[in-house]
């Protein structure tokens, strides 16, 4: 399991996959309007943070934008186990296992080198 910044685990990456296997249908039907959802609440947040002075905007954007990528890190860790776990379980051989896992192993060194961690 990966850690975050104060280097305790994420959990929210581990359920993640369960969160979403366990989505009805009608929540599924629904992904239009929470896309159109989540492009209003961002413009009217962007619109009215203009209101703040300027030091007060920026702090605002920094907490935002860090707590963004720290749930779209959950996510992208979630999808890319659940993804090397089902490649490890489908190879046939050793070497393919080793091959999907070391996979794995790059494109994760390349998700925490874009999210900053080391």
């Amino acid at each position: 399991m990966f850690a975050n910044k104060e280097g305790r685990p994420r959990p929210d990456a581990e359920r993640i996959g369960e969160r979403a296997a366990a989505l009805s249908d009608e929540e599924i039907g629904s992904l239009h309007e929470r896309e159109q959802v989540l492009r209003d609440v961002v413009n009217s947040f962007a619109a009215r943070i203009e209101a703040l002075p300027e030091r007060d905007r920026k702090a605002m954007l920094c907490l935002f934008y860090g707590e963004m990528a720290d749930v779209t890190f959950d996510f992208r860790l979630s999808l890319e186990t659940r993804l090397a776990r089902q490649r490890i379980a489908a190879a046939k051989t050793r070497d393919e296992k080793r091959f999907a896992l070391r996979a794995f192993q790059s494109v994760m060194r390349d998700v925490a080198m874009i999210h900053g961690i080391e």
